[in-house]
Formats: structure tokens, C-alpha cells, sequence
């Protein structure tokens, strides 16, 4: 035990209290102002004459019930959501309705989002609503969970928005409806009953409307014929279901986050993203790369066994 405590001084991993906002900024926004600058802290933990491991920013596969999970941003767009309602729903049964993307291989599964150590989700957050209005206890994962969390995550994310994703990004995406309005009874029926009446519009029915009535069906249980009647039920569970769920957003220090605010990982850089904090290649911690450092490694080192001796001493 106490030759693990010498290891964990020695080797000490990124720590959330010690990032510069002013180099990370909270908002999405002011993160793509100095495209070159967000370029630096992207890749600059590996030289920045620190110990290896003062950026690397640790993670654990989070598998569990949607419910868990808690949104970070503030809005959400209504017809996107419910589309990826439908669009799980018709995995209840599937041999009948057919399954369609983001949920052709089931409701479980991951969600293709970043979490942070509190059980926020940085992205996601459309696929993550649609799996509690279908079903909260339904599992989600394995979705990489960091071990920090989510005021610091998010601005380490936005810098990391800026050039990730394969091409410079200075903006998150614009938000819509407010969350708590969003996940209203009266917002989701508005929204099923538009599809009803163009079922063109809804991409997770394949424009179907047969597909799309035979699909609420199935999430009620019933063979509810009337279109009115069936909204009416749809909405009933999907509300009951959202009990059970946080949807009041993060607040930070600064307030609330809005959608334009929010890292912008796509999906199919989530996992690049995750290798970079993992491996500390993100200068999330001082000392940092484009500044004259006043210890060298071997001063570093240094001082942490001078840190040993004292727990020896004691």
C-alpha cells in the first residue's frame, strides 16, 4: 500500500482544479477566437517539460440505465428528438418495423456521447432524451465516462471542438427549444401529431405513416385506432417515463450552459478524443508548452520525492 502512494506521487494524473480557464475557456465560443492557440493546448502535453502524466485524464466504460444520466445543455431540437423517439420505439418490434439509425442495433447500447465524472453527458443528448421517453431503465453503454467533471470537461472539449473533428470548428451548434419545453407533454404531442399529419417529416417512420402509427402502438401496448386517442396514450407513458429522469440542465459557475455553448465532438471522433486525454496529449494542466517553465523534469521529480519524505517522515 504504501509503495502505491510513492507511484501515485510520482505519477500524478491531470487534476480538474488546476486548469486556466483563460487557456480553456467555458464557452464554445471564445474557445475558437485564437484558432492557433486552441491548436497548441491541443497537442501540447506531451512537450510542454512536465512529468508525462500531468495531463492524462483517466476514464471508465459507464454502462447503466439512461435515467442515470443528466443533460448539460439547455436546449434541444424537438423534431430531431422525437424522430429518434420513433425511431427506438420501432426496436420493440423490430421484425414488424424495421430499425433505422441511431438505433438500428437496438435501444441499449451506446450513445456514441462523452460523460463526465458526475454523470453529465457532453454530447449525446438526443439519443440519450429519445432512450428515457421509450424506456429509462434501458441501459446504455458502454460510453466512455472521464474522470472529470462537467464545468472542466466542457472546456477542455470546446478547445478540443475547435480542431478534432478534422476541420476547424469555431462554433457549437445553434440551440432550439428550451429543455424543460422540449420535454413538456404539449411539445411532444404537438410534435407526433404534426408527423400524423405529415408523416413525410418523420425520417424515423421512413415517412410512413402505417409504420408510424403501427410503431406508437407498440409503445402503448394497444391497438388504439384513433389518432387522437393514441397521441393522448403515447404522451401519458413518455411523461410517466420522464419522471423517472433528471432534465433540469447543469448549471455551472457561470450559469447555464446553451446548445451553442457545448462541445461539438461528432461521433466518429468521440473515441480519438478520449485516446488524446487518456494519453495526456491535451495540455490540460500547468506547466504548459509555449511557456518557460521554472523547473525542469529532473526539478519536478525533485520535488516530489521531497514530498515522499514527508509521508515517510510522518
Amino acid at each position: 500500500m504504501k509503495r502505491q502512494k510513492l507511484v501515485n506521487l510520482l505519477f500524478e494524473d491531470a487534476e480538474p482544479s488546476k486548469i486556466d480557464y483563460k487557456r480553456f475557456p467555458k464557452k464554445m465560443g471564445q474557445a475558437g477566437v485564437d484558432v492557433e492557440d486552441a491548436k497548441r493546448d491541443l497537442t501540447g502535453g506531451l512537450n510542454d517539460g512536465g512529468d508525462p502524466s500531468d495531463d492524462m485524464i483517466g476514464n471508465q466504460p459507464f454502462i447503466g440505465p439512461a435515467r442515470e444520466l443528466k443533460p448539460t445543455q439547455d436546449s434541444m431540437d424537438v423534431p430531431k428528438l422525437c424522430n429518434f423517439f420513433i425511431a427506438a420505439c420501432r426496436n420493440l418490434d423490430s421484425e414488424n418495423l424495421g430499425t433505422v439509425k441511431p438505433f438500428a442495433n437496438g435501444i441499449e447500447g451506446p450513445i456514441k456521447a462523452i460523460i463526465a465524472s458526475d454523470n453529465q453527458i457532453m454530447d449525446g443528448h438526443h439519443r440519450w432524451g429519445a432512450v428515457c421517453m421509450v424506456d429509462p431503465e434501458k441501459k446504455i453503454g458502454p460510453d466512455p465516462k472521464l474522470d472529470w467533471p462537467a464545468e472542466p470537461l466542457i472546456a477542455v472539449l470546446n478547445t478540443m471542438t475547435v480542431h478534432v473533428n478534422g476541420k476547424v470548428r469555431t462554433e457549437g451548434k445553434k440551440g432550439k427549444t428550451p429543455l424543460a419545453t422540449a420535454f413538456q407533454s404539449q411539445t411532444i404531442k404537438k410534435q407526433l401529431s404534426s408527423f400524423l399529419s405529415s408523416p413525410d417529416t418523420c425520417w424515423g417512420a421512413g415517412g410512413d405513416k402505417d409504420i408510424l402509427v403501427k410503431t406508437l402502438q407498440v409503445f402503448i401496448k394497444e391497438k388504439e385506432e384513433d389518432e387522437s386517442e393514441l397521441i393522448n396514450k403515447v404522451v401519458q407513458k413518455i411523461e410517466a417515463n420522464l419522471k423517472k429522469c433528471t432534465i433540469e440542465p447543469f448549471e455551472g459557475s457561470s450559469g447555464k450552459y446553451r446548445r451553442q455553448d457545448m462541445p461539438v465532438i461528432e461521433t466518429e471522433h468521440v473515441k480519438r478524443a478520449v485516446e488524446m486525454l487518456n494519453k495526456g496529449e491535451v495540455d490540460v494542466n500547468p506547466p504548459y508548452s509555449n511557456e518557460s517553465h521554472v523547473y525542469n523534469n529532473n526539478n519536478i521529480i525533485l520535488e516530489r520525492w521531497q514530498k515522499i519524505a514527508g509521508i515517510i517522515k510522518g
